[in-house]
């Protein structure tokens, strides 16, 4: 068994679909989580981890 871990484009709208369709071991969520002035939108990611749990997979989740 390999364990995948996404990144790359990965935003609170496709979430849901993203660890669906590969489930992974975990996901690194960066750009599509900050707002304009370069800092993480606390909503985008509010919303983004409410999406990824709605799934219930047991995927870890690394911000930076």
């Amino acid at each position: 068994m390999t364990s995948v871990f996404l990144a790359g484009g990965i935003t609170p709208e496709n979430i849901k679909q993203t660890i669906e369709g590969v489930p992974p071991y975990g996901v690194d969520v960066n750009t599509c989580t900050k707002e304009s002035n370069g800092f993480k939108d606390p909503e985008k990611l509010r919303l983004f981890i409410r999406n990824a749990k709605e799934v219930g997979s047991r995927c870890h989740a690394y911000a930076q």
